[in-house]
This record gives C-alpha cells, structure tokens and sequence, in this order.
C-alpha cells in the first residue's frame, strides 16, 4: 500500500508542479535516509515499517525516472525505446545480484542488501540533478510534431 501512495502521490505531483528530476532526487535521497534508519535500528518492528516506506520510494522512483527520460529524449522514437530500454535492463538486472545480496545467513540485519540498495538510491539522487543541469546547460532541439513524424518516415524510405 505504501508502494502504492508513493507512485501515485509522486508522479501526480511532479506532473502537477512540472519537477519530475526533483521529485526523483528527492524520493531516492528519502530512501537513502530510510535505508540507513532500516540498517541501524535494531528494533524488529521499527525495521520492518522502516523497510516498507523505504522500499516505497524505489517504486516511487521508476515511474519518475522512464517518464522523465521521455521528456528530455523527446525524438526520435528509435533513440528514446533504447533509452527506455537500457533502464529496464539495468533495472532488472538487480533480479540477477539480489540473490548474493540477501542471503538467509545475513538476516534480519541483510548489511550487504541494504548497502547496496542504499548506494544506488545515492547514485540516482545525485546523478538526477547533475544530468537536470546537463540538459539545462545543453538543450535538444525541439522538432515539432510533424518534424518529427516526417523525419521518421523519411529514416524508414532510406532517407528519401
């Protein structure tokens, strides 16, 4: 539930204020601190809800981050699937090191997990505003809508 209200309350707002970097900075910096608050209470129950909010965050964050990336990759299409793509894989790829992440022999404490988790929400908070600046500094040109379309139909006839 908390995963829910994190997505929905996240992107309705971002969308609203027009702030989708800030809101993934801010989400994954909350989850930093969550993380950290998960790996030092000692408290089962503290912990536990600790981990259900903290977790939220990471679904709050990739809606944000595969819409925000069609903002700033707004043409061609070809360009932004890879790029959506490449988010996807990287994504998915925690299915693959989770495993010797969480081993039942670390539990309830999971240092190495949480570690990591934690490292990565730090990546994304930071490496979303550098890159917000980044494309403030160095803008893509706008094609229009038609510009756009006709630039994709002129690719797929061999440049015609």
């Amino acid at each position: 539930m908390a995963a829910l209200v994190y997505v929905v309350g996240s992107c309705y707002l971002a969308d609203r204020f027009k702030a989708k970097w800030q809101f993934i900075s801010g989400l994954s910096g909350l989850g930093c601190v969550l993380f950290i608050a998960v790996t030092t209470v000692t408290n089962k129950t503290t912990q536990y809800v600790l981990t259900i909010f903290a977790f939220g965050t990471i679904y709050g964050c990739s809606p944000l981050v595969k819409t925000w990336v069609s903002d700033v990759v707004p043409q061609p299409a070809a360009k932004r699937a890879i790029a959506i793509a490449l988010i996807n894989s990287i994504g998915n790829a925690s299915s693959i090191y989770a495993t010797w992440l969480w081993p039942k022999t670390d539990a309830p404490r999971y240092i190495a997990g949480f570690a990591t988790t934690t490292s990565w929400l730090g990546i994304l908070c930071i490496s979303a505003a550098v890159f917000a600046w980044l494309f403030k500094k160095y803008p893509t040109e706008k094609a229009t809508h038609a510009e756009a379309i006709g630039a994709e139909l002129g690719d797929r006839s061999g440049g015609v």
